[in-house]
Parts: structure tokens; C-alpha cells; sequence
């Protein structure tokens, strides 16, 4: 990363309909098709009042990371991280997560079997928790592997994991 080139962290809604663009190609290039949306989907999430975006851009609003999660009631749940490859090991993906953090409400994200993205969640003080999750598909006809689930801080209880099983259940989530 350029030294003087001068990065800013948003937490929005509201995000250009260009970026969303830039969003959703970045998507598209950087995560299996099973595991996401169709664009139908993804423009009615970014709708939803617990939808949320932090994101990182230059001056000229070109995006280099972002986060999509889910601020629900009693907790919060990560859907999407990314970082350009040319930003990684800045810290941008630590900062996108303290984006979302708060010590009193449980952050979970579903995590690939076997992948190193599993330190970086262990490096930023989320827990493996001895759960295998079945996520439902977020588009008709695909299957998609089960996931571990990490939490923030603290092992999932039995009711938050009932009320993440039961959230992420409700037709609100599924478009």
C-alpha cells in the first residue's frame, strides 16, 4: 500500500450505485457461486434495515474491502469479507471486523473447513466453536458444504445458537 495514499473506513446503507456494482463483481470474482446470492437477492439485502456495509475506499471511492453482516436483535452475523489481495496484511480485514463488534452483542461467521481464513479469525479474538453448521442455500438448486461456526470472544451458547439458527431461518433472510 502506497504511503500516501489515504484509505477511509464507512459504515453505511447508503452506498453508490456504482459501487454496488463494484461490490457485487468483487463478489462474484472472489467466492464460490454456491455461496452466493443471486443479484435479486443481494440488491433486496442491501434494503433491509439489518443489513449493513463497512467498507474500505480511497478519495475516488474505489473500494479495497468490505464487510457485509447482518445486524440482527441479539446478535450479529458476518455474510461476506473481503480485501483486495494488494491490501491484505494491512490490518483492513481486522478493521472491517471491529466495524461490527461491540463486547455485548455475539458476532458469529460461518467459516470453511479447512482453510487458513480460520487464523485470521482466531487472530482477532473469535473462538471455533465445536458446531458444524448446514447454511442454507442462498440460491435455489445449490448445495453448499457444511461450516464451522466462530464467534466473537466467547463460545456460542445454546440460545444464541437457537436464536442464529432461527434468525437466519426467517423468510427475511431468505429473498
Amino acid at each position: 500500500m502506497d504511503s500516501k495514499q489515504k484509505l477511509k473506513i464507512e459504515l453505511t446503507k447508503n452506498l453508490s450505485d456504482s459501487q454496488k456494482f463494484d461490490l457485487i463483481n468483487k463478489l462474484r470474482e472472489n467466492f464460490k457461486s454456491v455461496e452466493l446470492r443471486s443479484s435479486v437477492s443481494q440488491k433486496k439485502a442491501f434494503m433491509h434495515d439489518d443489513y449493513r456495509i463497512s467498507y474500505f475506499s480511497d478519495d475516488k471511492n474505489n473500494l479495497f474491502g468490505f464487510m457485509l453482516w447482518w445486524n440482527f436483535n441479539h446478535l450479529r452475523f458476518i455474510e461476506y469479507i473481503y480485501v483486495s489481495k494488494e491490501y491484505r496484511h494491512y490490518g483492513i480485514g481486522s478493521l472491517l471486523l471491529k466495524s461490527c463488534i461491540n463486547d455485548e452483542t455475539p458476532v458469529i461467521v460461518e467459516v470453511e473447513m479447512e482453510t487458513d481464513i480460520q487464523n485470521f479469525y482466531i487472530k482477532n479474538c473469535f473462538v471455533k466453536n465445536q458446531i458444524l453448521y448446514d447454511p442454507i442455500p442462498l440460491q435455489e438448486g445449490n448445495e453448499v458444504n457444511q461450516y464451522l461456526l466462530y464467534s466473537y470472544k466467547n463460545i456460542i451458547t445454546p440460545n444464541i445458537l437457537e436464536e442464529f439458527l432461527s434468525t437466519i431461518h426467517l423468510d427475511e433472510y431468505q429473498f
